[in-house]
């Protein structure tokens, strides 16, 4: 049973007596002295007088020292409150030093003092917090001394200013428990103790509230040297302490929410956290919407709250549970807003413990959940509370909107996956499905190219050899295909053995020194010794590697050197092989997407335009799997450094892939049967790239007449005829399309001169004028479009007829291009040529129709040839009238009688001759009118 003591804030308003009907009393003395009682009755009737005290005589303080508080200090009658103190001029000097010091406080203030730690004095600044505190009061002078009844049924409390002289321990009873240690250690033991933002629970604004005070209590020393009193220096963080706590439960909030697996796994999880975390919410009720439209609780807050709420609930059926809660969420959810539900034991005003019904909205209209949460009952429903609300209201909203857009990604993801999975069983399948048809063709073309009794022509042989040298390309093109599908399928095995690096990589980089060379490029290395024994490397994969990082350089170097180095990294865990070359280099914005599969860099220059963006990711595969990681350094027009580390040892390899040193040393020094064709794959593609100006073209320059082959064989298309007045311009990267097309047209016509690209081919035009160009689309340095444009702006070029090619992929923008620069014609061929290998003319599908092309190609000389001749004809009139004008001008200036020449546009008739002139000045005006007459 609870026991307060108080005093009324205006006991002259206070009835003279008062009669109360209680069960249970007890008697408390106010100053503490114990008072006889009888055994309590059950129930009785007690008369309670309160007497009137009076102001003290006489003021010690100055009249405006310490405020409000300071007035009141002053006019308190103390001999009621605190007997054994006096009046207040009676109080010691220390006393009233401490009390002058807490009055004038800025901040606020307390003095306690005395052994029951009465209130004698605090500042102007505990107003506020001290005057929200709910008394009750009752007095009666019992003995000259006042006492107060408290009983079970009635609850009294203190507040400013009757609280003056009142004990502390029994005015802040509710607080004393938290607070006593901390109090009496500074009174008995005179130390100064401080704390942060600590809580406590005041009993103002009509119910227990949470406060937060960051409070300093400091002793006071009496004049009989000991410590009688306690001054307590508080700053009240409530609203700051409320701020950073609710603050950090959004942001963990969030936190938790987003780590959810689901959406179900987002509402349970938003009530685990509640649960946890109640200090703001008392706790929370999620309903979900089923499919069906109704509202089910979820199983997380099934039993939580102190309502009954339903576990399911139809918001449509507005004739089913009738309940008062069922209503009000029915009511929320239809009207998609926050309904506030205030229980009958809150307070008015303040609504503490308020109930709210939340709908969880998102942009779209969406309404998946409402939620049921209670508020702390020990905080006001204040704006602060109401935003902080909204802000979980939207926190929850957008947690649920991402948790969505992640489960839809996840199945996007997880089809592309599926689609990924089943491009890749098809790209295996299919490649396996080719190496055998093309190993089929290598091996025949290759046995009649060397078998000695198949008597083949100089020109079959270079047909045989161009099937034999494409079909290599396609079937390297088809094993890199089938490593990407083993490493995206996992499916990759490798055996990682002990090798020497040094040597082998010297090996493998030696093999291009030649292309390197023939490319008119510095060859370069710089090989250090490693450890044969600490390197665990697959030698296949180990030569991929090696053998892409140098033909990619070779392709895109066009002047300057290619350089491999390889070294071991001074801490003696990674070696480091590099590649340098002095090519066009790649774009900063391009560099992140050189790894990626299929992925082909837009280059500004190189030796050919095609490829098939597999060989760097390859690379970057590769080496992943021998646990290294590859970089590259670029600048256009500089040069590209790609750089390979491998950790050293076999720590960090699949233990069940690693095998060791082959018994034979002459096994690792001697390249076996595969790594010698996939060399020559290699090498061959390496050679293409390099111009050669004897396997390419014949005569001066790099650029001259490809000429037909012995034999007799006779064009089924067309006569073979050949025409020696017209030079045809072949100009194309890919050097198998230009010895393919440069042999077709070499039939018909004598002079056929290929180029590279266009670049080369304007340069060539200065020293010989074609008739007909013929030339691809894409290509390095200079394209197809940008040459017509260049031929288009010069007079001597301008004429000249043009066919375009291109492949079908891209042929239709290339087609409308090509025409808006001046292109005569546009030939789409068969299939892209430049990112696969080109088919022989044996093939049923030729790269492009012969018949088609050569029948243009005669169109356009023909018409050429027309309008050449009427632009002839045309000059050569014009020098005849020429010739004519001037003879007549002769006749006329020696003629002795007059000549007139009609214009009747202009004048009528015109002067032909001096005569002329001299007969019109010797007419009258009259007779001039009449020749003017006559003649017009």
């Amino acid at each position: 049973m609870d026991a307060w003591i108080g005093q009324l804030d205006t006991p002259e308003s206070a009835p003279s007596s008062t009669t109360l009907s209680i069960e249970r009393n007890l008697i408390l003395e106010w100053c503490g002295a114990k008072v006889p009682t009888s055994e309590p009755e059950p129930t009785f009737v007690l008369h309670l007088h309160i007497s009137h005290s009076s102001k003290p005589p006489g003021h010690v303080l100055p009249g405006n020292f310490g405020g409000i508080m300071g007035d009141l200090v002053r006019n308190h009658d103390w001999s009621l409150t605190a007997p054994e103190l006096g009046p207040f001029q009676a109080w010691p000097s220390s006393l009233k030093t401490a009390a002058s010091i807490v009055l004038s406080s800025k901040i606020q203030a307390l003095l306690l003092w005395g052994p029951d730690l009465r209130i004698m004095a605090y500042s102007d600044n505990c107003i506020p917090t001290f005057a929200a505190k709910v008394c009750i009061f009752f007095l009666s002078p019992i003995s000259s001394r006042p006492l107060i009844i408290i009983t079970s049924r009635v609850l009294l409390r203190l507040q400013h200013p009757s609280m003056l002289g009142g004990s502390y321990k029994v005015v802040f009873r509710e607080v004393w428990p938290f607070i006593q240690d901390r109090v009496l250690k500074t009174k008995n033991e005179g130390v100064t103790v401080y704390v942060e933002d600590r809580l406590y629970k005041l009993f103002r604004r009509g119910f227990l509230e949470s406060c937060f005070f960051t409070v300093t209590t400091t002793p006071v020393l009496a004049e009989s040297g000991h410590f009688e009193g306690v001054i307590t220096w508080s700053i009240e963080t409530t609203t700051k302490s409320l701020s950073n706590r609710r603050v950090s439960f959004l942001r963990d909030l969030g936190i938790a929410m987003i780590g959810a697996p689901n959406r179900k796994g987002l509402w349970d999880e938003f009530d685990r956290f509640v649960k946890e975390r109640n200090e703001d919410l008392a706790f929370a009720v999620t309903y979900l919407k089923r499919e069906d439209g109704t509202l089910a609780r979820s199983e997380a807050s099934i039993g939580t709250g102190s309502y009954a709420f339903p576990d399911t609930l139809d918001p449509a059926d507005t004739n089913g549970d009738p309940s008062f809660i069922s209503s009000r969420i029915r009511e929320s959810w239809n009207n998609r807003k926050v309904i506030e539900i205030v229980p009958p034991e809150a307070s008015s005003e303040h609504k503490n413990g308020v109930v709210l019904v939340i709908p969880i909205t998102t942009n779209n209209d969406e309404t998946p959940a409402l939620l049921v949460v209670g508020t702390n009952s020990s905080l006001a429903f204040d704006q602060a509370y109401t935003e902080f609300v909204q802000m979980i209201q939207h926190e929850v909203s957008m947690a649920y909107v991402n948790i969505k857009s992640l489960e839809t990604a996840k199945a996007q993801a997880q089809a592309l996956m599926e689609l990924d999975k089943a491009k890749t069983s098809f790209f295996m399948s299919m490649s396996h499905e080719l190496r055998t048809p093309l190993g089929l063709i290598i091996g025949p073309v290759e046995d009649c190219l060397i078998d000695p009794d198949f008597a083949l022509t100089e020109n079959q042989s270079m047909q045989l050899e161009l099937v034999r040298k494409n079909s290599v390309r396609l079937l390297k093109l088809v094993n890199s295909l089938l490593d990407i599908g083993r490493l995206n399928s996992g499916c990759m095995k490798a055996v990682f053995r002990p090798i020497d690096v040094s040597e082998k990589t010297g090996q493998y980089f030696s093999m291009f020194q030649s292309a390197i060379e023939k490319a008119g490029l510095k060859y370069l290395t710089e090989i250090e010794n490693v450890d044969p024994n600490v390197v665990f490397l697959d030698e296949e994969m180990w030569q991929k590697i090696i053998f892409n990082l140098l033909g990619n350089a070779i392709k895109f170097t066009l002047k300057g050197h290619i350089k491999g180095a390889l070294r071991l990294c001074p801490d003696k865990k990674f070696i480091e092989f590099s590649v340098e070359d002095t090519g066009v280099g790649i774009p900063d914005n391009q560099i992140a997407k050189v790894f990626d599969q299929f992925q082909r860099v837009e280059y500004t220059g190189g030796r050919s335009f095609g490829g098939s963006g597999i060989g760097l990711a390859l690379v970057n595969d590769l080496v992943k799997f021998h646990g290294g990681s590859i970089s590259l350094q670029s600048t256009v027009n500089v040069g590209t450094t790609f750089t390979v580390r491998i950790p050293v040892g076999k720590q960090h390899l699949p233990q069940d892939q690693v095998g060791f040193r082959a018994a034979s040393e002459e096994t690792l020094t001697r390249p076996n049967q595969h790594t010698i064709k996939n060399m020559n794959a290699y090498l061959e593609e390496a050679m293409g790239f390099v111009h050669s100006e004897n396997a390419d073209n014949i005569g001066n320059g790099g650029a001259s007449p490809c000429h037909p082959k012995s034999g007799k064989r006779k064009s089924i298309i067309l006569s073979a005829v050949r025409d020696d007045s017209n030079a045809i311009f072949l100009v194309d990267d890919n050097a198998d399309m230009r010895k393919y097309l440069g042999r077709i047209l070499s039939r018909y016509w004598s002079i056929v001169e290929t180029f590279e690209n266009g670049k080369l081919a304007l340069e060539a035009m200065k020293r010989v004028l074609p008739s007909l160009v013929v030339s691809d689309v894409l290509m390095p340095i200079m394209d197809g479009l940008t040459m017509i444009k260049e031929m288009k702006s010069r007079e001597r070029l301008s004429r000249i007829p043009v066919i375009l090619m291109s492949g079908a992929a891209s042929g239709e923008p290339h087609k409308l291009s090509g025409f808006e620069n001046g292109a005569d014609e546009f030939l789409v061929t068969t299939q892209n040529y430049s990112q696969q290998a080109l088919s022989a003319t044996t093939f049923k599908e030729k790269p492009v129709n012969s018949r088609e092309l050569v029948v243009k190609i005669k169109l356009l000389l023909e018409k050429h040839a027309i309008r050449s001749n009427l632009e002839n004809d045309i000059v050569k009139q014009k020098e005849i009238s020429a010739k004519a004008e001037r003879r007549y001008g002769q006749i006329c200036r020696v003629s002795p009688v007059g000549l007139f020449a009609c214009d009747a546009k202009v004048f009528g008739f015109c002067l032909a001759c001096n005569r002329s002139q001299l007969l019109l000045r010797e007419t009258s005006s009259s007779q001039t009118r009449s020749l003017q007459k006559f003649f017009g």
